[in-house]
């Protein structure tokens, strides 16, 4: 696929806002990493699957005038023992040995709780695949592979505001890397937030082999919102196929 310059560039114009319009935009994402070889944060996640890897929600702005009681950390750390496991939400630093919930707890201490965000917003969030909440992508982590003419996404995310990139990326198409980097889908840069949706990304990537995620969302689409947090068997999903700890 033909990158068009003038098009990228323009494209990238619209990712260049100053200070200022950043802070008075509104801003949040869930966040996933993509398992790959190619960054830290891959790598560790493909020790556990080989589709994505929550790495929960992140804002921007803190919630003014609330103050919460430290016991939302407690908290949020039995709801995430309820739910990491269904939901990809693994412990990704490289120091970490157990699954859960060192790292995914101090997500919610840096992230959320010291803005205000109570332990049950923040874990609702992050476990997030409803299509009802009209997503977009808002960030991306990127790392030029020179090989590859191209960028390669190492992190992605989904919410509201607008699209952030980061990393080291150049005048190129942007891949998506699939199946640990062994086949690649390639996005032009004009068409990028057209063709990467959250849609899009809930049934290619999420689906494919974490069917229980979506059957959960479309079998209660009648009932209104749904509580995941609520059940006390939300992580029984060990005996499926598609989670197994990766050591090669």
């Amino acid at each position: 696929m033909d990158l068009n310059l003038s098009g990228f560039y323009m494209f990238i114009a619209c990712l260049i806002m100053s200070r200022a319009d950043l802070e008075e935009s509104y801003w949040e994402s869930q966040l996933f990493v993509v398992p790959s070889h190619w960054t830290r944060l891959s790598r560790q996640c493909s020790r556990y699957s080989d589709v994505f890897c929550l790495h929960g929600y992140i804002y921007d702005r803190s919630r003014q005038g609330r103050q919460l009681d430290a016991s939302e950390v407690d908290k949020f750390t039995q709801l995430v023992e309820k739910v990491f496991l269904r939901n990809n939400w693994f412990a990704l630093p490289p120091n970490q040995i157990r699954m859960c919930c060192d790292d995914q707890v101090d997500q919610y201490e840096r992230r959320a709780y010291r803005k205000g965000v109570t332990a049950h917003e923040f874990a609702t969030k992050a476990t997030d695949f409803s299509l009802t909440t009209h997503k977009h992508l808002n960030w991306l982590y990127v790392r030029y592979v020179p090989y590859l003419c191209s960028n390669l996404i190492s992190e992605v995310g989904f919410g509201y505001g607008p699209l952030r990139i980061r990393g080291d990326f150049q005048t190129a198409p942007f891949i998506y890397p699939v199946k640990l980097g062994a086949e690649w889908i390639r996005f032009n840069a004009e068409n990028l937030t057209s063709f990467l949706t959250f849609d899009w990304f809930r049934e290619e990537i999420v689906c494919g082999k974490n069917t229980w995620i979506c059957d959960d969302y479309d079998n209660h689409l009648q009932d209104g919102p749904l509580d995941l947090l609520s059940s006390d068997d939300s992580n029984d999903v060990t005996s499926r196929d598609s989670f197994r700890l990766r050591r090669d």
